[in-house]
């Protein structure tokens, strides 16, 4: 995990959205691994009064799947310090990255 500049936020997400493939579903869930939880946890810790999210998709320099993570005040808008930047080992969308098995997921 590393804290990058909005410039780089941006042109990460851009990456992400000139390869990314259309998702012909409706999204149901998303995959939240350990580095995310640490980069909101940081966030959490470090500003008590922002209680919100966002986790956006994006490619680092190298092609590689990363999450943009950020706060968001009460007006909506995201914070622009801290900006925390962590690998993704996966797309964390569901589907396709869903359990079909398990007993929560709506039938069809």
């Amino acid at each position: 995990m590393s804290t990058i500049t909005p410039t780089t936020a941006q042109s990460y997400m851009q990456a992400y959205v000139n390869s990314a493939a259309p998702l012909n579903a409706i999204p149901e869930a998303i995959i939240v691994e350990a580095d995310q939880l640490d980069a909101l946890n940081k966030i959490a810790r470090q500003y008590t009064n922002i209680k919100t999210y966002r986790m956006y998709f994006g490619k680092d320099e190298a092609g590689k799947a990363v999450s943009v993570i950020v706060g968001v005040n009460a007006d909506g808008t995201d914070m622009s310090i801290p900006i925390y930047c962590t690998t993704r080992a996966t797309d964390n969308l569901c589907p396709p990255m869903c359990d079909a098995a398990s007993p929560i997921m709506p039938t069809e």
